[in-house]
């Protein structure tokens, strides 16, 4: 997980430590993670998000942490603010404070 982020990351423009904590947030690091409303792998994308940004198997790390990023990237570039795209991932304000610190053990 953490290779393909710090690979994929600069693509997008975006933090590596920024995703690792959504990541961390939304499926604990674990790709195979489905909410109780269908949001599923480790971005927890919605099957119609994911349909959107052209991934197919939402269970693929790679699939899954670049239609994230392809999301995320697409909701800043909408409100041009990182602290305004951050709660679209459900992230409390709390949570935001540690955004830049993600254990090394919790992300392999």
């Amino acid at each position: 997980i953490k290779a393909t982020v710090e690979r994929l990351a600069p693509e997008y423009g975006l933090d590596p430590n920024l995703i690792a904590a959504l990541i961390r947030q939304e499926s604990g690091f674990n790709r195979r993670a489905v909410s109780p409303v269908g949001a599923a792998g480790l971005m927890q994308l919605m099957p119609g998000t994911a349909k959107e940004l052209g991934v197919q198997d939402v269970f693929d790390i790679e699939q899954n942490i670049r239609g994230g990023m392809g999301y995320l990237q697409k909701l800043m570039q909408q409100v041009l603010s990182t602290k305004e795209v951050l709660p679209e991932f459900d992230l409390k304000l709390e949570q935001q404070l540690y955004l830049n610190f993600v254990p090394s053990d919790q992300f392999q």
